[in-house]
């Protein structure tokens, strides 16, 4: 891998060179540009970017000098976690995506995962991320942090409905 020296902390620059990870017959990607935004010069873990594949393995469907969307998953660089850790990988990996997954991707959270809460009410609680909005960057719990609340109108006092519903946890407010 070049350019190693122009890289800044925990992020990659376009043009920087990167091995797939799919099963898909890329061996090496050449970064071209960095999404999210025009003048975005830096990627990092979790950024989807284009990319052109250098090389490919023979009879793929993936050929030599195809522009393909990549998703970073690991980098050289050092890369800071919201636990205060940092993480380096030995190499640079990218895994190809179709150009119609093109929603944002948490980098480390997705559903299924067991986190512990470390704020609030239910401070230490153990529990499983039932959904995920990466874009106002919040959790939604199983089982924990969940309201409960009277659904009756004034005239029907005396038939009280509770509904309970899941509220949402900002993402600094688990621990994984």
């Amino acid at each position: 891998l070049t350019n190693q020296k122009s890289l800044s902390l925990q992020q990659l620059q376009n043009s920087f060179n990167s091995s797939a990870t799919s099963q898909a017959g890329a061996k090496k990607l050449l970064v071209i540009r960095c999404l999210g935004g025009s003048n975005r010069r830096y990627s990092r873990i979790g950024d989807l970017v284009i990319a052109t594949v250098k090389k490919a393995e023979p009879n793929s469907n993936i050929k030599k000098g195809q522009v393909v969307m990549a998703l970073i998953v690991t980098t050289r660089k050092y890369f800071h976690r919201h636990n205060n850790s940092w993480v380096k990988f030995s190499k640079n990996y990218a895994v190809l995506v179709k150009k119609e997954d093109k929603e944002p991707v948490a980098p480390e959270l997705k559903s299924g995962d067991m986190v512990r809460i470390i704020t609030g009410k239910y401070r230490g609680t153990i529990d499983y991320i039932s959904r995920i909005d990466p874009k106002n960057q919040i959790v939604y719990l199983k089982k924990a942090n969940k309201k409960k609340y009277d659904k009756s109108t004034p005239e029907n006092k005396k038939k009280s409905e509770l509904k309970e519903i899941m509220v949402p946890i900002h993402v600094s407010n688990v621990a994984y």
